[in-house]
């Protein structure tokens, strides 16, 4: 007669710890998976793994090519957009304000929104880093509608003289994501 294997108790109960460890582990995998990217330009922390690309805009009656990383984690949006300006933008202070002025009006336009707060961006990434200051380092907090759906957005513009830094947050503004843009932005620095 064939012997029929019967687990014992001891096998049973190592399979159902085993099954329970396993969801466990499933269960408690991140949603941010924080890792470093780097270009050339910056290195910065992003939750995901980014897209990239790069696309020549108008700006100021000058074209400006920008590269922007972007990753989407739970309907939250997180870039990093770098330009390096042409001598007709980086040439004065003036022409480097506009600059400035502009991408903070293009981002309002892409979220029908506008400004919350504002006020200076901090600049201790460039200190850390042992480069002089940024000439424009601005911070907004804006509110707006995208496809519909209501937007918070945190942007950083950092204007030097011969390149325009964007670092943006877009989320719903009904869930609580101030941890997650506080790692993103503070992960952020120039190279």
């Amino acid at each position: 007669m064939p012997r029929v294997f019967r687990p014992s108790s001891t096998t049973r109960a190592s399979r159902a710890i085993g099954l329970a460890l396993l969801s466990l582990v499933l269960a408690c995998s991140p949603t941010f998976n924080w890792r470093e990217i780097r270009t050339d330009q910056w290195a910065a922390m992003f939750p995901a793994k980014p897209a990239s690309g790069t696309r020549t805009l108008p700006l100021l009656g000058a074209s400006v090519a920008l590269t922007l990383y972007s990753t989407d984690v739970e309907g939250t949006v997180f870039a990093v957009g770098a330009a390096e300006l042409p001598p007709a933008l980086a040439d004065s202070a003036e022409q480097r304000a506009r600059v400035a002025q502009a991408f903070e009006r293009a981002l309002l336009a892409n979220v029908a929104g506008k400004v919350v707060r504002e006020g200076p961006a901090a600049t201790s990434p460039w200190t850390q880093a042992g480069l002089p200051p940024p000439e424009i380092a601005r911070e907004i907090e804006a509110e707006g509608v995208r496809n519909g759906a209501k937007r918070r957005v945190t942007a950083r513009f950092y204007v030097e003289k011969k390149r325009v830094i964007e670092v943006i947050v877009a989320s719903d503004p009904n869930v609580e994501q101030r941890e997650q843009v506080e790692t993103f932005l503070a992960g952020f620095r120039p190279l």
